[in-house]
């Protein structure tokens, strides 16, 4: 295989904001592939994605084991570092917070080297759920929801990508403004992490730290994209089940109207399986990234919050923790939003399944339509959700607002919450009372 120019790195680099900005320029058009796929690309494009393709090459079978050296030089001298941070509640929450960070990305790196094979089948499957109904009666309300979705995934990409640039600045930068010398505390044999000591080691230590930050958390971002967009197709799909579904009595003013019905209510049915089946994919293959992104969440709040807490007289080192909260907090509310987007949309297929029985024009005269809708109505009561698999609850926002009430801040704010809804329903309760009094007095002066 050749090795593609840099021109040619660039563009697959930029290729899916460069379809975005041509739909956005051009409404009549469907993006080609979906933003899983251009995900996938990019982290090849980075070397960091071992799939059997990938790892056919002995370029990046090296690559490869030069990121693990890479990246285990950077975990074990900020592990070791901890044990110098024991006298201070801050410098120890500091540190911790990076190791862990370090650790989750080690494990989403040992994920996609074990597990990019099986991730390609859901990226494939997903894609060719992108080439359907995109021609046909109902095809302009099914490409404006593609593009919709894809011009919603790519601008909330751009958000994270540039979000991420600043917290990359202010890991980089630290140094300048704080009285720490490496961007993350680490201690290496001989002393060679202090500048005074060993200049040149320090410096090519500062770098190696930075080139890590520079490329382990864009190449993260991706992976995060990767399964989470997974999530926003599934819903997509659904959707595009649902329009499906609703303008079946199209087909009424054909001559044999039933059979062309019977037909395509099939292809529904069989459209529905395979997103099913999808689903149960999703919750098999991504079921450890899951549960490791929820605890590595968890634990990230609670030491940012204890850590800012514990910072507020130093603002510049309760800075990195302020800015570090919303990040880890806004990615548990994009992975829960979109598993509440699947649960959400496998709902409506019930309904808009309702819907088309509810059609008298030519239900009435099928007892095999009427037997299929009947049992699509059936399967669909069942909502699909995300990650609903023992011991990890179904991703979705009422998961997220567990986690995040589990912190001291988000604890407060859960009980505000509360308190907010008790008092609704006093009031409510109140103002029942006093209408149905009002009605018994009226009732006593009218006899």
């Amino acid at each position: 295989m050749a090795v593609p120019s840099s021109d040619g790195i660039i563009v697959r680099l930029w290729e899916q904001y460069n379809v975005g900005w041509r739909l956005y320029k051009n409404l009549e058009q469907i993006p080609r592939h979906m933003t899983p796929y251009y995900s996938r690309e990019q982290m090849k494009i980075m070397g960091n994605y071992a799939n059997a393709e990938e790892r056919l090459l002995t370029r990046r079978r090296v690559w490869q084991v030069f990121l693990l050296v890479k990246l285990t030089m950077f975990i074990v001298p900020t592990v070791i570092g901890l044990t110098e941070s024991l006298d201070s509640i801050v410098e120890f929450s500091e540190d911790a917070l990076w190791t862990i960070s370090a650790l989750y990305v080690f494990a989403r790196w040992a994920f996609y080297y074990l597990k990019a094979d099986q991730v390609d089948e859901i990226v494939d499957a997903l894609e060719e759920c992108h080439h359907e109904w995109n021609v046909g009666p109902n095809s302009e309300e099914t490409q404006s929801l593609r593009r919709w979705y894809y011009h919603i995934e790519t601008g909330l990409s751009v958000c994270w990508h540039i979000g991420l640039m600043f917290l990359m600045a202010l890991l980089i930068l630290a140094p300048v403004w704080t009285s720490q010398q490496l961007p993350f505390h680490a201690v290496y044999p001989f002393n060679l992490h202090n500048p005074e000591e060993h200049p040149i080691s320090y410096i090519l230590i500062y770098i190696s730290q930075s080139c890590c930050v520079i490329y382990f958390l864009p190449w993260l971002l991706l992976t995060e994209f990767l399964s989470c967009h997974c999530f926003f197709q599934l819903a997509a799909n659904l959707k595009i089940l649902c329009i499906q579904l609703r303008n079946l009595n199209q087909f009424t003013g054909h001559g044999d109207n039933e059979q062309i019905v019977a037909m395509e209510l099939k292809k529904l049915i069989e459209f529905h399986q395979k997103i099913m089946h999808i689903v149960d994919r999703v919750n098999d293959v991504f079921y450890n990234p899951l549960l490791t992104f929820l605890l590595a969440n968890f634990i990230l709040l609670l030491l940012c919050t204890f850590a800012a807490l514990a910072a507020r007289h130093q603002p510049l080192v309760a800075g990195r923790f302020i800015m570090t909260m919303p990040i880890v907090f806004g990615a548990l509310i994009y992975w829960s939003k979109c598993g509440d987007l699947v649960t959400q949309t496998s709902q409506d297929v019930a309904a808009a399944a309702f819907e088309a029985y509810d059609c008298p024009l030519w239900v009435t005269r099928s007892s095999i339509i009427q037997r299929d809708l009947m049992f699509l109505i059936q399967r669909a009561q069942k909502p699909l959700t995300i990650g609903a698999r023992a011991p990890l609850p179904a991703f979705n926002l009422v998961t997220c607002m567990a986690v995040s009430s589990a912190t001291p801040k988000g604890r407060h704010q859960h009980q505000q919450q509360q308190q907010q809804q008790q008092h609704k329903h006093k009031q409510r309760q109140t103002k029942t009372e006093s209408e149905t009094e009002t009605q018994t007095h009226s009732e006593v002066r009218f006899s």
